[in-house]
């Protein structure tokens, strides 16, 4: 398909807000299992809520499964990384003209 063809322009558009919304409703706070069990199971239920008149119901186990494992990517990099990014965004936050340091 070309990508300047405004139909695929259009379920292309669908498909990352579809992806975009998954993995936001997928990082909601943990309901006391595990992270990426309860990250999966809202990336489901985000993605059974808004596909609706997207056009992209034949796509729906094909854009589960990449939500699904974006959410994981994005758990498991937030896991092992996330001591790097706090202290990014602690000397960014320090940076900024009349800012104060967080308290730690």
């Amino acid at each position: 398909a070309d990508p300047r063809n405004s139909v695929f322009a259009l379920f292309t558009k669908r498909a990352y807000g579809l992806l975009h919304h998954m993995i936001h409703a997928g990082a909601a706070a943990s309901t006391g299992t595990s992270a990426a069990t309860d990250g999966t199971d809202r990336v489901a239920a985000a993605l059974s809520a808004m596909i609706g008149t997207s056009g992209l119901k034949a796509f729906q186990p094909l854009l589960l499964e990449t939500g699904r494992a974006l959410r994981r990517f994005i758990d498991h990099n937030g896991a092992v990384y996330w001591h790097h990014y706090s202290k990014i965004l602690h000397d960014a936050a320090t940076a900024l003209p009349l800012a104060s340091p967080p308290v730690a």
